[in-house]
């Protein structure tokens, strides 16, 4: 669907509040606006903006969709043992032609952006999640030594900048975790070994992660809440950024109010920060087709009155026309996001 022109897309808001009003159970504290404020972004999305002009582009589109937050959502891999800034780890090499970290910050600093820098990825976690306690405990050593990297090279030059951090454990609503006590301990230790060391660094610097959960079976909401509540409770975790699912179909839209009501209900019990991650695409792998705009729609006024922000992955594999994406979608999404400052 083309929003041609303002009008349709206030009428297509106005015509999705009148016939889906966000239930009672919703925050009624929460104040956030129906649009995305961020955006995740992985290092291969930027491998070809190599000119000054490319970033600024970016960061004007993102800028102009009422964006102010970046993240990215990891800084290193600790299974190929590689990095995206100039690294002295032993063992490890910078895989990046040119600095990604400098070139982030430096524009984000320009734009009047934040930043969330992810710590090391290890795609062995899909395998060992919290069932491995020393191999936990190893990636939990090697994140606090990419963060303490990140911090000396780039916090006295952007202090204004640097404003969080992203701990790239995606937990699910299946492992075993769920349901075995001493799995939930070790992830729990684990992400308090990474969390206590990045609050030692700076402590008003945020911590987050961003779990998932999928419909089809796992721990249901009720559960799900109850445990987030417990994990957030004891561990120095700042923000969970709830992953919504419509994207890769996970869930439904007609699902997220229970899940986000349960979780972030269990959050915010627990004295935290709850934002939804909104998957703006469609397809399993996250680089497929766009989302359409009316389904946008509906996943961003559904979750607004549930959560503290709402950021997006991504902005730049499925929106940006810098990026190479359809100029249309992002005008459309624009037009969107005037009618709500708008109203």
């Amino acid at each position: 669907m083309k929003l041609k022109n303002w009008s349709i897309a206030t009428f297509l808001l106005g015509s999705f509040l009148l016939g889906c009003q966000p239930a009672a159970a919703a925050n009624p504290l929460r104040q956030t606006l129906p649009i995305s404020t961020g955006t995740f972004t992985q290092p291969s999305s930027v491998d070809k903006y190599t000119s000054q002009e490319q970033w600024d582009q970016e960061f004007q589109a993102m800028k102009a969709a009422g964006m102010d937050l970046w993240i990215y959502q990891w800084t290193a891999d600790s299974k190929n043992k590689t990095t995206i800034y100039p690294t002295h780890f032993p063992g490890y090499s910078q895989i990046s032609s040119y600095d990604q970290v400098e070139w982030a910050m430096q524009t984000a600093q320009k734009f009047g952006f934040k930043v969330f820098l992810g710590l090391a990825f290890n795609e062995d976690w899909w395998d060992k999640e919290g069932s491995d306690v020393q191999w936990l405990q190893n990636e939990a050593a090697q994140m606090n030594q990419v963060a303490d990297e990140l911090y000396a090279h780039y916090y006295a030059l952007y202090p204004q900048t640097f404003a969080g951090w992203y701990i790239n454990w995606e937990m699910d609503n299946f492992a075993g975790y769920n349901t075995l006590f001493w799995q939930k301990n070790a992830m729990v230790d684990a992400l308090n070994l990474v969390t206590h060391h990045l609050h030692q660094l700076n402590p008003a610097l945020k911590t987050s992660i961003a779990p998932f959960f999928n419909t089809s079976g796992g721990a249901g909401p009720a559960a799900w809440g109850n445990f987030w509540k417990d994990v957030m409770s004891h561990s120095e975790v700042d923000i969970l950024m709830l992953q919504d699912g419509v994207g890769v179909g996970h869930a439904k839209v007609a699902d997220l109010p229970r899940w986000f009501d349960a979780v972030c209900g269990g959050v915010t019990a627990a004295g935290k920060q709850c934002w939804a991650d909104l998957e703006n695409f469609v397809g399993e792998d996250s680089t497929n087709s766009p989302a359409p705009i009316k389904r946008l729609v509906s996943q961003h006024q559904i979750l607004a009155p549930r959560v503290d922000r709402i950021v997006t992955f991504s902005f730049i594999t499925a929106m940006s026309p810098v990026f190479g994406n359809d100029p249309a979608v992002y005008q459309n999404y624009l037009n969107y996001v005037k009618s709500v400052e708008n109203q």
